[in-house]
């Protein structure tokens, strides 16, 4: 099996561990499978994103990439709701319709650093995971000081709160 596979289903047990389609469509066998295909599928976007060869991973390492793969799955499933149809459509939007997309972009009707606006980031996926991933990068470098397990609490809460219960969960 390539190891593409192998990572995509480890990240997708991640999320489904979380998320699982029979909590997230109980007695709906159709949805059910349609979700477990679609994590797959955000999963497998991530991978593209993180293992970009002109990628540079926060995280360093033999497992670098994968930690920060990892990572950022765990963030989208929480932002999204595992991945919630209706937040990925743009149709439900999170701090009172200031985030976007399945990374929970908080930019309003602005731009992301990259230039993206908000129905960008909705109408391509992977335009909303690299500027995910380049947010959470941000954050860790940011908040250093306070060591790893508090580094999303930029991305968390707009500011470094050394052991922000948030980052240190998600990190951990």
């Amino acid at each position: 099996m390539p190891v593409i596979n192998t990572l995509c289903m480890w990240l997708a047990a991640i999320v489904l561990a979380t998320y699982p389609a029979s909590k997230v469509y109980p007695d709906d066998e159709v949805k059910q499978q349609q979700h477990i295909t679609h994590v797959y599928e955000v999963v497998r976007d991530i991978y593209e994103v993180v293992y970009e060869p002109s990628h540079k991973s926060w995280f360093g390492g033999k497992w670098g990439r994968a930690q920060e793969a990892a990572l950022t799955a765990i963030i989208a499933a929480e932002e999204s709701g595992g991945f919630n149809p209706d937040i990925e459509s743009g149709k439900v939007r999170g701090d009172h319709g200031g985030s976007w997309c399945l990374m929970a972009m908080f930019i309003g009707k602005g731009k992301t650093i990259e230039g993206w606006t908000g129905p960008e980031l909705i109408l391509d996926r992977m335009k909303c995971i690299k500027a995910g991933v380049n947010a959470l990068q941000r954050s860790m470098n940011s908040c250093r000081r306070y060591g790893i397990l508090s580094g999303l609490s930029v991305y968390d809460t707009g500011r470094c709160i050394e052991n922000e219960s948030i980052s240190v969960r998600r990190v951990g």
